[in-house]
């Protein structure tokens, strides 16, 4: 048909010319109709291709309304410098219209950026108030400079990348670069870049970044640098396996980074840190983390690092610390995280100038260090840690840390030197309510002075307190010391083993007790060769608590958990006693001669960490205590069943997606189902152990990525996504348009159109939208029969050099793929005014036809030069 076409331009150039007086013009008009027809042909055949090797541009609607699998687009570069309105109109990979509801789409093309102009694979920048997705991209080779990425963002906002794999590029895989805010980077795979895998660059503030991975990266996996703020990194995974590529870091925010959520990841084997917070990030919050196995530290904050929160963490077995604050990192909160196997160095090291850290709850076991304070650190607070099994020292203060709170740890560090441990000018310390035990010293002191030691109990060590020459001025009353294989005490300085009122237990006390008022008669004196003395040793000990009760962890909403004390009362007298919730009293009541069984419920808490205390009396101005902590967790719900990512063909029936899940909890969860990210169900009530099972039938030709996100209704959530394909192999048949009359006057356009099919045969009753200079003139159409159309449109004439008139028709037919016309008519008023031209002068009227159609990915183009003819009255009279 094209062929046709041709012959008829051919012909009507030929006869319409007069060839020996234009023979110039001729040639100009000549050569831009071969240029015209080289540019269609070469535009057919890559449309033809259906793929799209630099960058020439599709326009093929049809392909917007159905997804391709990936790789199906493959180019060199994709880059939007705001202008997604006309990408939208140029590409067949990009779609929708940026409004919330229908994001701009850049989906399913495969980049080797190696070529790439902008260095990038895709660089979307300065796109502010328009949201637009990426998903389903692959980008690999993307270039060298440290500003380069697969996919970069600069200066722009309300983005979603999702499910692209930028991996072995020069630089970076995802790189947000300089004010992009409000960006969701979801799913994605970012391993094996030069640099660093995902990266937040300046002023990047309020992105989430979620479910990636980011292996094998030699810098970082994920990496915030420069003020980058209120961004959530949760659930990623970030390491190395098994390449050559050595990764320095699997999340690392990195100078002025303030108030980040980063939580549930897993950042292991990374040649230095898990997690690491450079200088000056301050108010970030490090939560339910795993950084296990680095090469050298789990969690690390370099210097000034403040008010940070690390809480329910993970880090075990890294080579050097499980957690390390190192210069002036203050006001910190490190809590409920277990740093165990540590083995080289410590669980939790405060390097030097750390002060008024708050570290609480915490699983400090099997490091060699459980907790090491430098020199310099001032005012931290270790409150109820555990600290056991390990090789050398439970807590290890070096060097002028003055003012710290040691209160209600264990130290069971069986094999190691010293459960506690104060050594060169360690003073006013408070060290109070800790059980150590089974150490070769219990607690130990050298060369410190002014220290309180008060309340612990100390059994079944070599030595179980032990002051060295140089210590002077410390007090230590209200210690139970039993057991201790060599000594309970030894002291070479000069100290001070009672208050004036009470002095400590010692089970190899042999004084009496003749007045009965719970303190021996004479003192107890202190090994040491100082002549140090206990004036006030304590009678009673086991007479008062029978039973102690362990630490207690719960799920939330679970029942039935509480804390019992046994207590006897060995005086005539009731006694009283106070029981004690984070400082706040809890119950009251008198303890009455013989046992006495005191029973705290502690169920309805939240999650967090609760210390419980009890203060007895003991009748003669003494006070016994024990302290217990109640620990709360909310266990992720977990999926047990998820469904696996499938197709079906358009109409078919029966599809389906199930979920199952498992929740520890008994509070009633529920689940928010999402497609494409619009909501489909929002809160809906769901059982753990029971299925969810929804239908995904109906659906037109695509692809759907259906998002479940279930809440356990404490704070907990869990996201899985399963993708639907909807296929279809039914191909609509083809339409074709020539168009074969045209007359034009000043009063009058007049076109005659056939429509017809692949056999040629002509198609009746088609309905043809038209707009003629972008009014409806749809109305005019006439249907002629046997496929021909005519249309009568009121004449616009233009003069030379000014743009054509644009003529646009889309033709549909039931059975038949649409076919859309964009057609330029250029009429010459000059012309057709000259009424008295000679006969040999022929005047002539230029209309420029340039039709461009696409159905099914065939274009189909074409120029017409139509030569007219408009006779004078002198040619008429011959």
């Amino acid at each position: 048909m094209k062929k046709n076409l041709i012959k008829k331009i051919r012909k009507k150039t030929i006869f319409g010319l007069n060839i020996m007086r234009n023979k110039s013009k001729l040639q100009i008009i000549l050569l831009g109709i071969i240029f015209a027809l080289s540019i269609i042909v070469n535009y057919d055949f890559i449309d033809d291709q259906g793929a799209n090797e630099g960058t020439i541009e599709h326009r093929d609607e049809t392909n917007l309304k159905n997804l391709k699998n990936s790789g199906y687009w493959t180019t060199n570069f994709i880059h939007v410098d705001g202008n997604w309105s006309n990408t939208e109109g140029s590409y067949s990979w990009c779609s929708g219209d940026g409004s919330w509801n229908n994001p701009y789409t850049i989906e399913n093309v495969t980049i080797d950026a190696s070529t790439s102009p902008t260095g990038n694979g895709i660089f979307i920048n300065n796109s502010k108030n328009e949201y637009f997705i990426i998903r389903n991209c692959t980008i690999f080779n993307a270039g060298s400079g440290i500003y380069d990425g697969g996919i970069k963002l600069e200066n722009t906002n309300n983005g979603t990348l999702s499910n692209n794999n930028c991996s072995n590029n020069l630089q970076n895989g995802i790189f947000l670069f300089s004010n992009c805010k409000n960006n969701t980077i979801s799913g994605n795979t970012a391993n094996n870049n030069l640099y660093q895998g995902i990266w937040l660059y300046t002023g990047c503030n309020n992105n989430t970044i979620s479910g990636n991975s980011a292996y094998n990266n030699v810098y970082s996996g994920i990496r915030l640098f420069d003020g980058c703020h209120d961004n959530i990194i949760s659930g990623n995974t970030v390491g190395n396996l098994g390449s050559s590529l050595d990764q320095d870091r699997g999340i690392s925010l990195e100078t002025g980074c303030n108030y980040n959520i980063i939580s549930g990841n897993t950042a292991n084997y990374n040649l230095n840190h898990g997690i690491y917070l450079d200088i000056g990030c301050n108010n970030n919050a490090i939560s339910g983390n795993t950084a296990n196995y680095n090469w050298q530290q789990g969690i690390y904050l370099l210097d000034n690092c403040n008010e940070n929160i690390i809480s329910g963490n993970t880090v075990n077995d890294n080579d050097k610390n499980g957690i390390y604050l190192n210069n002036y990192c203050n006001e910190n909160t490190i809590s409920g995280n277990t740093a165990n196997g540590n083995r080289d160095k410590q669980g939790l090291a405060l390097a030097t100038f750390c002060d008024n850290n708050i570290i609480s709850g915490n699983t400090f076991n099997d490091n060699y260090i459980g907790i090491y304070f430098g020199g310099e650190c001032h005012n931290n607070t270790f409150l109820g840690n555990a600290v056991n099994d390990n090789d050398k020292y439970g807590i290890y203060l070096l060097g002028t840390c003055n003012e710290n709170i040691i209160s209600g740890n264990t130290f069971s560090n069986i094999g190691a030197l010293r459960g506690i441990f104060l050594n060169s000018e360690c003073d006013n310390n408070a060290i109070s309510g800790n059980t150590v035990n089974n150490n070769y010293r219990g607690i130990n002191l050298y060369n410190c002075d002014n220290n309180t030691i008060k309340g612990n109990i100390v059994f079944d060590n070599n030595v179980g307190i032990q002051l060295g020459v140089d210590c002077f001025d410390n007090i230590l009353f209200y210690n139970y010391i039993f057991n201790n294989s060599n000594n309970n005490g030894y002291d070479s300085g000069s100290n001070y083993w009672d208050n004036g009122v009470i002095g400590n237990y010692w089970d190899d006390y042999t004084g009496i007790d003749a007045d009965y008022d719970g303190i021996g008669d004479t003192p107890y004196d202190v090994p040491g060769g100082a002549g140090n003395k206990d004036n006030k040793p304590i009678m009673i000990y086991e007479d008062i608590f029978f039973n102690l009760p362990d630490d207690l962890t719960y799920e939330v909403g679970t029942v039935g958990h509480n804390i019992t004390w046994i207590v006897i009362n060995p005086s005539m007298l009731p006694l009283t006693f106070n029981v004690y919730m984070d400082g706040t009293s809890v119950k009251t009541g008198q303890l009455f001669p013989a046992i006495n069984e005191i029973v705290i419920n502690v169920d309805g808490l939240d999650s967090s960490i609760y210390g419980f205390t009890i203060e007895v009396a003991d009748g003669n101005g003494g006070m016994f205590t024990d302290g217990v902590w109640v620990t709360v967790t909310n266990t992720k719900p977990i999926f047990t069943a998820t469904p696996n990512d499938f197709s079906y063909e358009v109409g078919e029936t029966g599809n389906n997606l199930s979920w199952t899940f498992s929740d520890a909890s008994t509070n009633d969860p529920t689940y928010t189902l999402t497609r494409n990210v619009l909501p489909l169900i929002i809160d809906d009530p769901c059982i753990s152990g029971e299925a969810i099972n929804i239908s995904v039938d109906g659906l037109g030709a695509g692809s759907y990525c259906f998002t479940i996100e279930i809440d356990d209704g404490y704070g907990e959530a869990i996201m899985d996504c399963a993708w639907v394909t909807v296929t279809s192999e039914i191909i609509p048949n083809l339409l074709f348009v020539e168009i074969i009359d045209q007359s034009f006057t000043l009063e009058y356009f007049n076109i005659t159109s056939s429509v017809y099919n692949e056999s040629g045969q002509g198609i009746d009753s088609a309905t043809i939208q038209m707009w003629w200079n972008g009014i409806d003139v749809s109305n005019n159409v006439v249907d002629l029969g046997n496929g021909l159309y005519f249309v009568s449109l009121e004449p616009i004439v233009v003069a030379p050099g000014e743009d054509p008139i644009l003529l646009t028709m889309i033709i549909s037919a039931e059975g038949f793929r649409d076919k859309s016309i964009e057609t330029y008519i250029a009429v010459d008023p000059d012309t057709m005014s000259k009424d008295d031209e000679e006969l040999s002068e022929f005047p002539l009227i230029i209309i420029i036809i340039a039709s461009t159609s696409i159905a099914g990915g065939i274009g189909v183009a074409g120029i017409t030069i139509f030569l007219l003819r408009k006779r004078s009255r002198l040619n008429a009279s011959n």
